[in-house]
């Protein structure tokens, strides 16, 4: 068969053999939270790499691949002016294209799903919102229902429940097939309610990606840039227990020298020589597909869906435009304050209580009264702070239990990562350091629902 994959591939392609495990993919799996080019949990199974087209005989082995597209930057010489425009026609023409019966729109207070309601609106098709906070943490429900109130459209909002993911678990680690931890689906929460609601499911993942810059300087040493991408990627924890694993599993060499040596091929053979964009092409090629789009299926469940930042042709046009227009978000926020002032006038979250015409003002002394107002409301608040699902899933008697289940009890999960080990670092995330710990914990619990339904495939049940 011949496959042809999208510059970013949001349904991922994965043919071939469920045979032997992979263990040093795993390990990378479990140090970055995604597996790298085209590894997958199996040896003989191959994931199907972003823009290209793969050629598989009849059992799904890969004969051929050959890339149709390469990531590069190769600047033109246009204004500031004219990459607007650019954008703004592109960026609505994608919209336009789709959302015959209107359009769905999470929304957050950032810039990404306000550029979306403002092109939405240009459309004159109906437009219905939704969104959801956290009990005790900052409520991003205020900024859809501000925008709702701006422009005139529904709007839904809900808080997302504490423990709710053990309702769903298994559902979502069929759906995602375990190719990503479980507390960064929580629309899954929704499911029932999001399928109702109907039109096209507008996305707006990658805006941050492709309009802004990397934080890095224009030119930066090859091994310098893997430092970089090595503190950002690899998660202290995971690569704490992918070591540990690596020498339970008599797996040859160092687990370090490895990931970065894997790192490093991936990063070199990207050929841009400018590092902002190197790294943009990096995450475009791995971290996107490989863990963003993992949960995008469930979009899909509950309708057609459009993310006009992945549009193979938004891909092309961003790698020709300079980067100093693409830095600082400038093209999305001066898009809404001429597209939608009023949308422009709403707080924006990262630079809160600023918007877009003021968000210069964020910076020592001037934020200081909103920085001193916020700390002593926090100290007064007898309830814990949460700002990561992760908090509501995990904390608390009930979720241990649930959580000790999978990682203490499920015999199918000792069969890959011994029992003492899993107690282990599970102990050090209750007692040493939750937010570092974290990530350790829910890479072991995605393993966990991994290995159950092995278990389940092959006529067993894990879980005693």
């Amino acid at each position: 068969m011949k496959y042809k994959n999208d510059i970013i591939p949001k349904n991922q392609i994965r043919t071939g053999v469920m045979d032997e495990l992979d263990l040093e993919a795993i390990c990378v799996f479990i140090a970055l939270g995604y597996f790298l080019e085209d590894k997958t949990f199996y040896k003989g199974l191959k994931a199907h790499l972003p823009g290209t087209i793969t050629d598989t005989d009849a059992s799904g082995n890969i004969l051929a691949s050959k890339p149709w597209f390469k990531w590069h930057y190769s600047p033109r010489n246009i204004t500031f002016e004219q990459a607007l425009e650019e954008f703004t026609v592109l960026f609505e023409k994608i919209i336009g294209e789709q959302g015959e019966n209107g359009y769905t729109i999470p929304i957050s207070g950032g810039l990404d799903s306000r550029t979306l309601v403002a092109a939405a609106g240009s459309t004159g098709k109906s437009i219905k919102g939704y969104s959801y906070s956290f009990r005790n943490g900052h409520d991003e429900t205020l900024y859809g229902k501000k925008m709702a109130e701006e422009m005139g459209f529904e709007f839904e909002s809900w808080h997302v429940p504490k423990g709710c993911l053990w309702n769903y678990i298994e559902s979502l680690a069929k759906r995602n097939g375990c190719y990503s931890e479980f507390t960064s689906g929580r629309q899954y929460a929704f499911h029932d309610e999001l399928k109702m609601m109907g039109g096209t499911f507008l996305l707006g993942h990658g805006g941050d990606l492709y309009f802004d810059d990397m934080g890095v300087a224009e030119y930066v040493p090859d091994e310098v840039l893997l430092d970089t991408l090595w503190s950002r990627q690899v998660k202290k924890s995971g690569l704490e227990l992918a070591t540990r694993m690596w020498k339970e599993w008599g797996l040859t060499g160092n687990f370090s020298d490895h990931l970065r040596a894997e790192l490093g091929k991936c990063l070199f053979s990207i050929g841009i020589e400018e590092a902002n964009p190197k790294l943009r092409a990096f995450k475009s090629l791995l971290y996107v597909p490989r863990w963003t789009c993992v949960n995008l299926g469930v979009f899909q469940d509950f309708g057609p869906n459009l993310i006009p930042y992945f549009d193979n042709r938004m891909c092309e046009f961003i790698c020709t435009v300079p980067e100093k227009w693409l830095s600082g978000r400038k093209i999305q926020i001066e898009y809404l304050k001429r597209k939608s002032p009023a949308l422009a006038r709403i707080t924006w979250q990262s630079h809160k209580p600023f918007n877009l015409y003021n968000y210069e003002w964020d910076r020592v002394p001037f934020n200081l009264p909103y920085r001193f107002i916020n700390k002593i409301k926090r100290t007064l608040s007898k309830d814990l702070t949460i700002q990561r699902n992760w908090e509501l899933q995990f904390l608390g008697d009930d979720n241990e239990v649930q959580l000790e289940k999978h990682l203490l009890n499920d015999r199918s999960f000792h069969e890959l990562i011994p029992r003492h080990i899993a107690n282990e670092f599970y102990q050090k995330f209750k007692s040493e350091n939750r937010l570092t710990y974290y990530n350790s914990t829910t890479m072991m619990l995605t393993l966990s629902m991994f290995q159950q339904l092995r278990a389940k495939e092959n006529g067993g049940s894990g879980v005693s």
